[in-house]
């Protein structure tokens, strides 16, 4: 009974910081005030700032996983040992070639380094040891890697077989983007919930009152930079 009326407490509190939130936006005038309204409000929700960074570090790392694949595909394509197609344990790039393989798995690389240098101090601000969150890092990285990998393939083999068209027309595209969408949103939240709760959590300070471990994190950060 008293942890119905502890939940029921939290999520009357969180109705009334949403109504309070938007009752103050409407009275706020000019952009940039409103934009710092918003920012004010964020930082003082620590689940809703772990998520927004997240995403848009996860956009970036994307970003330069894309940009490295394509680079590293078409320098490669110029040794003619490379231009063949390619086939190991889940990575079928019979369609493709092994400068396209070498590609994807730096691109892979590159994308799940990123993600755990930007997430780790500025996301989760996490005071843990380097060495060993990036050892589970990596471990989990491999995972979501081989996840991704399997699971886009078998959605696109899914729709093909639901309805079989050629690969290189506008409908296969779709049917690999959609695979590739599915993969990659699996690897999205596999990731953060893995950060967040294991990886990237501050152990030693999970029963300091929130307060003492934001500012544990910050003095952290402020021996990092100190040390640089």
């Amino acid at each position: 009974m008293e942890e119905e009326k502890k939940m029921s407490s939290e999520a009357a509190v969180s109705e009334a910081e949403k109504a309070e939130f938007k009752q103050g936006y409407k009275q706020i005038k000019g952009f940039k005030n409103k934009f710092r309204y918003v920012v004010d409000f964020v930082k003082a929700h620590e689940n809703l700032r772990q998520v927004i960074l997240f995403t848009l570090f996860s956009m970036c790392c994307a970003a330069g996983q894309m940009i490295t694949q394509f680079v590293l595909k078409y320098s490669l394509q110029t040794i003619d040992s490379l231009c063949v197609p390619f086939k190991w344990f889940i990575f079928d790039f019979t369609d493709s070639n092994t400068a396209d393989f070498i590609g994807f798995l730096a691109g892979a690389v590159v994308g799940q380094a990123l993600t755990f240098i930007l997430n780790r101090k500025k996301t989760f601000k996490s005071t843990n040891n380097v060495l060993i969150s990036g050892t589970m890092y990596a471990i989990m990285a491999v995972g979501i890697i081989l996840l991704q990998t399997a699971l886009g393939g078998w959605v696109t083999n899914a729709c093909q077989k639901a309805n079989p068209v050629d690969k290189s027309s506008f409908l296969g595209f779709i049917y690999t983007l959609t695979g590739m969408a599915v993969g990659g949103l699996t690897a999205f939240v596999i990731n953060f919930l893995g950060n967040k709760f294991l990886i990237m959590r501050n152990w030693g300070k999970k029963n300091l009152p929130a307060e003492e471990a934001q500012t544990a994190a910050t003095e952290e950060d402020e021996k990092d930079k100190d040390e640089e």
